[in-house]
């Protein structure tokens, strides 16, 4: 007789799996995880030990960690393949808008989720705090470690230029020209910098992607918008010795204006272990049950003593499908198909 689970996370109450199986199989209906939806049939699919996960599967079990985890973020399993094209050649602007409403950057980690030729599911973490990428493969050591680490290195490092850095500048701005509301003795000038004979020359702050530059102008007039479009380059003029003077003690020089720029570092997780799949088929089973470890705070250790307990893909299918079909029931997100 096998022996029984000893890990809370691969339990379940069998009367509600019995009563989730008994409707799945009599109704058919959508199940909506946010925008992410799942039918009976593809729920029933979840349970097969046969299945492979599909996008499907695994962006409604992501969208459901990120509406419950504001520490976390899983991007959609279409990220990667839109990052990084069938030619294997890099587009950030294919993905450049898909973290509008989301500071990355803010967050503990993110998840990252990546189909690899269409036939098997790894995970990668980003950890934004140690500044660390995590590869976690299933099957073991991962022969993917060093193009995935490049390109998400290099995703991070765009991102971090194209919103991040003009965030946080914009901020910066805003508070200047608060500061200078108050300051209501200081004479404004004409000019910052120095002056040649009759000649005044204005200096002008951009901003581009990746860098602030000081260069002097005859000719530019007063500009304090920022243009958001991420391919163009934002210019801010102070007018004020104040400014001048403020932004100057944030350390905002030419040659520290921002942090030199560091990859990254990106971790096998398994190095020359053996991974916990056995089959062909669980690799997604794995992908989502080590973000949810992993979500909860548990220990490298502690994920690796869970995932390798027999059975466990098998019942952690079980649990995904009741925990997506509880949280469609509980949020009123369940339709009819027919």
């Amino acid at each position: 007789m096998p022996r029984q689970s000893i890990h809370a996370e691969l339990k379940i109450p069998k009367d509600l799996f019995d009563n989730m199986k008994e409707r799945l199989g009599n109704i058919t209906e959508i199940f909506f995880i946010k925008s992410d939806p799942l039918t009976s049939e593809q729920m029933l699919d979840l349970l097969e030990p046969k299945t492979l996960l599909s996008s499907d599967h695994i962006n409604a079990y992501f969208s459901m960690l990120n509406s419950r985890h504001d520490h976390i973020y899983g991007l959609s399993t279409y990220f990667y393949t839109r990052l990084i094209s069938s030619d294997n050649s890099y587009e950030y602007e294919a993905v450049a808008r898909w973290t509008k409403n989301t500071r990355i950057f803010k967050k503990e980690m993110v998840f990252v989720p990546i189909n690899m030729d269409q036939v098997h599911w790894i995970l990668a973490v980003i950890w934004m705090g140690t500044r660390k990428i995590q590869i976690w493969d299933s099957l073991g050591h991962s022969h993917h470690k060093d193009s995935v680490g490049t390109w998400l290195n290099k995703y991070l490092k765009d991102e971090y230029d194209h919103k991040e850095y003009n965030v946080n500048h914009h901020n910066d701005m805003h508070q200047l020209e608060d500061d200078d509301k108050k300051d209501k003795n200081e004479n404004s000038i004409r000019t910052i910098g120095h002056s040649n004979n009759d000649n005044t020359r204005q200096s002008v702050i951009y901003m581009t992607r990746s860098n602030y530059s000081i260069s002097s102008n005859n000719s530019h007039r007063q500009d304090n918008t920022i243009n958001n479009h991420p391919t163009q380059s934002k210019k801010f003029t102070y007018n004020t010795r104040s400014q001048y003077n403020k932004l100057s003690d944030k350390g905002a020089h030419e040659e520290n204006i921002i942090d030199e720029w560091k990859d990254f570092k990106v971790v096998d997780q398994w190095v020359q272990e053996r991974g916990p799949q056995t089959d062909g088929s669980s690799c997604g089973v794995f992908v989502c049950l080590i973000a949810k470890l992993l979500t909860d705070g548990k220990t490298e250790e502690q994920i690796k003593e869970i995932i390798f307990e027999k059975d466990a893909a098998l019942n952690y299918r079980k649990v995904m499908t009741l925990e997506i079909y509880d949280y469609a029931i509980r949020n009123n997100t369940v339709t009819s198909a027919e």
